[in-house]
């Protein structure tokens, strides 16, 4: 395969990048995928313990969670029969003063349509028996909700993108870009790529791939998560995953050792993030009143942290940049993208093509201009949860 051989270049090896490969590929395109790293998903995607729920952000990611689904429960063929996803519901609980958080939380997610009940203090600590009795004032047990195979999920869209025709090429930063004639041409520390579309996915560092290329930055801010497991517990398999309604915490199994994170959010240049003493403290003194999980330092096994990308609305960009030619987005998608990601490349992959929007996604009430980079042109937008 040549560079003048390809439909489209994207930047970016995680998750964003890899689903619209994907499915630009289905639709008969030619990809080449780009990743800085020597390895696919390293800053953001490979670093996510995924946990799908439909009560997850905004409406509009909602809303693509729920057009989602089906990807993750009935995979496409060109998966080879992977299993993505297995079943586990969630169980979110509060301490006595943020009841009335839960109370509206819970209307909230039923409303949107998503299987929601009420359990008293004592049925939620039956279903989890390290929640301390004392500290959980009321709870709510969230159906659907569903453990993702990330490994799977990426080994599958990587494979069926090179079946299909594409290229991937790691250990490919990029060192400049322009546009010449019809064309976008990339130089990389890979050797030269050119074609006539450009997709930006890459995450964290959109907003850089974007002034080298000579766009005006969508005002993407990368935002720290810590993460750290512990010991896995008697029948802590068997557990929902469990979030603080006000998510200040969050812990659940994952494959054979628990997994817990402060839920933190901290603004911070793209960067190889690594974890803060002082959230992994926080970390431990939030389970430590909420919950009787050991936390000497001999039950916790590893910490790390990873990057989660937002803009303004806290939803995501996706569509034709409005003033540069062949510039397409694929960015700020938080800490939903691998959830959302069937949704998000299927949307991609028609704007892409000129495809009509995909009807099914249509009905969740989500349109081309839901996510459009333009809105971020006006002026700045408040967030759906404000």
């Amino acid at each position: 395969m040549t560079a003048k051989s390809l439909d489209a270049l994207i930047v970016g090896g995680g998750i964003g990048g890899f689903t619209v490969a994907f499915h630009l590929a289905q639709k008969g395109r030619c990809v080449g995928l780009l990743e800085r790293e020597v390895v696919a998903g390293y800053h953001s995607t490979g670093r996510s313990a995924v946990f799908f729920r439909g009560s997850h952000g905004t409406a509009s990611v909602r809303a693509l969670c729920r057009a989602s689904r089906r990807f993750f429960e009935q995979p496409p063929e060109a998966l080879s029969g992977r299993r993505l996803a297995t079943p586990r519901d969630a169980l979110f609980v509060s301490s006595t003063a943020d009841l009335p958080t839960l109370d509206a939380f819970i209307q909230d997610v039923a409303a949107g349509g998503t299987p929601i009940e009420r359990l008293s203090p004592e049925e939620a600590c039956a279903r989890v028996p390290v929640l301390r009795r004392a500290w959980v004032g009321g709870a709510a047990l969230e159906k659907g909700g569903m453990d993702i195979d990330l490994p799977a999920l990426l080994e599958g869209l990587q494979e069926a993108l090179l079946r299909l025709g594409g290229s991937v090429h790691l250990g490919a930063e990029v060192q400049g870009l322009e546009r010449s004639g019809s064309l976008w041409r990339a130089r990389t520390s890979a050797g030269d790529f050119a074609a006539p579309i450009l997709v930006n996915a890459a995450g964290a560092w959109a907003d850089e791939i974007a002034r080298a290329a000579g766009a005006i930055p969508i005002g993407l801010v990368p935002k720290r998560r810590t993460v750290m497991t512990f010991q896995a517990q008697a029948e802590s398999a068997r557990w929902p995953m469990v979030l603080e309604v006000k998510e200040r915490f969050y812990f659940r199994p994952w494959a054979s050792v628990l997994l817990a994170s402060p839920a933190d959010q901290t603004p911070i240049a793209p960067c190889d993030v690594q974890p803060e003493e002082a959230d992994c403290r926080a970390l431990l003194q939030k389970l430590a009143e909420a919950t009787t999980l050991p936390l000497d330092p001999a039950s916790v096994l590893r910490r790390w942290a990873g990057l989660r990308s937002f803009v303004a609305d806290e939803c995501p960009v996706i569509g034709w940049d409005p003033e540069l030619p062949g510039f397409f987005w694929t960015a700020a998608l938080g800490g939903f993208g691998i959830e959302t990601s069937p949704s998000i490349g299927e949307i991609a992959a028609s704007l892409l093509t000129g495809a009509p929007f995909p009807p099914e996604i249509a009905a969740q009430g989500i349109s081309e201009e839901s996510f459009a980079p333009k809105r971020l042109r006006a002026s700045p937008i408040p967030s759906e949860s404000d």
